[in-house]
């Protein structure tokens, strides 16, 4: 009978070890679980900044491009009044430049 009752002591006494290593088991998953989901948290948060920033140079060079585009259209346009205004001068010009040749001849003919 001493001997069912020491069996049952060391038995009891094995028992309460492996709760308590239980427990400090479930508190060791504990504290992993919440030190995982705090590191997913701030990598969530870094991937959304950087998106972020992605989405925000991208409108930067959007509009860059756009006020290139802009920049490009009115130079082509003041280019081609220019070479408007070039072509009249140089037709104004030649105008004057046969007009003289013919008041020239009629002259050194008379």
């Amino acid at each position: 009978m001493e001997q069912e009752r020491r069996a049952h002591a060391g038995s009891a006494a094995r028992g309460e070890t492996l709760s308590r290593q239980v427990g400090e088991l479930k508190l060791e998953q504990s504290k992993s679980r919440q030190h995982f989901s705090a590191e997913l948290e701030k990598g969530r948060a870094a991937i959304d900044e950087a998106a972020q920033r992605a989405t925000d140079a991208e409108h930067r060079a959007l509009r860059e491009i756009d006020r290139e585009r802009t920049a490009r259209a009115l130079a082509d346009k003041q280019l081609d009044q220019l070479r408007g205004k070039l072509a009249e001068t140089e037709r104004d010009c030649h105008a004057k430049l046969l007009e003289a040749n013919a008041s020239g001849n009629c002259t050194a003919q008379g």
